[in-house]
């Protein structure tokens, strides 16, 4: 599942959870793949984000995200120069709920590295990674920025058969 991280910067895309079998999922702005492991065995998953769920596609059928948590260290440069990092850790319940879970999820972990597409910082971006973290941007404004991250996911998942 992606994850707009704070102050609704554009393009700062932190994170992405779910399961599957690449290929398997429709063809979509809401897909992604991911690669990592699933109660200790490798697992590459094709995820598809809903409005109340993320559904996950392995070798065996769908897998159903229960809850997400992740930590990314992120950073921000500007002509190759690193001008703001911070640690984003977060967790968030995204789909299946009721009894009978015990014992059935599986924890997923899924190792990140990311790079958004450039963007053009504007004075408003500034002004808010100014009110969120206290470092002055203004001299960038107008300027091309890039957003890195790297991290780790965990996700609790319904899996196939399970």
């Amino acid at each position: 599942m992606k994850r707009l991280a704070l102050v609704g910067v554009a393009g700062l895309i932190v994170a992405t959870a779910a399961v599957s079998a690449a290929g398997a999922a429709p063809d979509n702005k809401n897909t992604g793949d991911l690669s990592g492991t699933c109660n200790g065995q490798a697992v590459d998953i094709t995820f598809i984000e809903h409005d109340s769920s993320v559904r996950a596609f392995f070798p065996g059928g769908v897998g159903i995200a229960k809850q997400f948590s992740g930590v990314f260290d992120i950073t921000f440069t500007v002509g190759g120069q690193t001008v703001l990092q911070f640690q984003d850790v977060f967790s968030q319940d995204v789909g299946i709920q009721g009894k009978g879970l015990a014992g059935r999820l599986a924890e997923c972990t899924f190792p990140e590295e990311f790079v958004d597409p450039p963007f053009i910082l504007t004075e408003e971006m500034a002004a808010e990674l100014f009110d969120a973290f206290g470092v002055d941007l203004s001299a960038f404004v107008g300027q091309e920025v890039v957003v890195s991250g790297v991290g780790v996911l965990t996700v609790q998942a319904l899996l196939p058969g399970a």
